[in-house]
């Protein structure tokens, strides 16, 4: 049942992670993390300079992870842990090698991995060694998730989403996707990817084989794509749909604009 269960804040949030009960959120306007705890709504400020402007939070790796960049002109990024128990940051600061705004960040096991949008690439950052590693990935990665044995980055300037094993830091598949990227989720066995320019949201079966189950009298699609289940307009096979009348012109080109925008590859009809 999905239920109302709202909690007032005295202050606009951005960018937010969860675990346990405890919501961590970016505040907007100053750039401060607050603690929500779900259950009382009791909220705890941590505080962060003037001078920090930051643009995204994750909860894992031993803390609680922040991606920012100090100063306005020269920005420098940082990457910096809240502890938890004591809601105090970390006194020194983790510094990104390399160029390239910090995006998004995930942070699973032991590792931190930063999505930096005008590099190209994936900045693997080991928490005990603070040992780092570019991983060079699709055009404008930004969105970004993890699940249990890989990471998962949106490309959006060519539309993909790369797959990077955990253990090896390669990137092991790039599955093109129904349009730009602008959010990701793993859970119940797939990744599931918002689409900003099409509107869909995709869907990448973990499994191998076909993305998907088909039925009698439909073909299986590749399964190195992503399957775009909604709109429902996705899911008919253009081969054996039925062509439209002369009086139904604008639903053919919906039509056309679907199949572009669901991505068919070729063995599904793309372009009839």
């Amino acid at each position: 049942a999905v239920t109302d269960d709202t909690i007032p804040l005295d202050f606009t949030p951005s960018r937010l992670d969860y675990r346990d009960g405890t919501a961590w959120i970016v505040e907007e306007e100053a750039d401060d993390i607050i603690r929500v705890d779900t259950a009382t709504g009791e909220t705890t400020a941590i505080a962060f300079s003037e001078r920090e402007f930051l643009s995204h939070v994750a909860v894992g790796s031993g803390g609680v992870w922040v991606a920012g960049v100090e100063g306005t002109l020269n920005q420098q990024p940082f990457l910096d842990r809240i502890d938890p128990e004591t809601n105090r940051r970390s006194p020194e600061p983790i510094v990104p090698e390399g160029d390239g705004s910090m995006n998004e960040l995930a942070a699973p096991g032991e590792a931190l991995w930063v999505s930096r949008g005008t590099a190209n690439e994936v900045l693997l950052v080991e928490i005990d060694s603070s040992s780092q590693q570019s991983i060079g990935v699709g055009a404008q990665p930004g969105p970004i998730a993890a699940g249990d044995a890989d990471v998962w980055v949106g490309n959006q300037d060519d539309d993909t989403v790369s797959r990077i094993d955990v253990d090896t830091g390669d990137v092991v598949d790039t599955i093109d996707v129904a349009g730009r990227p602008s959010a990701l989720s793993v859970g119940d066995g797939a990744v599931w990817v918002a689409i900003e320019s099409g509107t869909n949201l995709s869907r990448i079966e973990l499994e191998e084989g076909c993305p998907r189950s088909a039925s009698e009298g439909e073909r299986c699609a590749d399964s190195s794509r992503a399957t775009p289940p909604y709109p429902h307009r996705c899911d008919r096979d253009p081969a054996t749909s039925a062509p439209p009348s002369s009086r139904a012109r604008g639903r053919a080109r919906r039509r056309r604009a679907d199949r572009r925008r669901c991505g068919y590859r070729d063995d599904w009809g793309r372009g009839r």
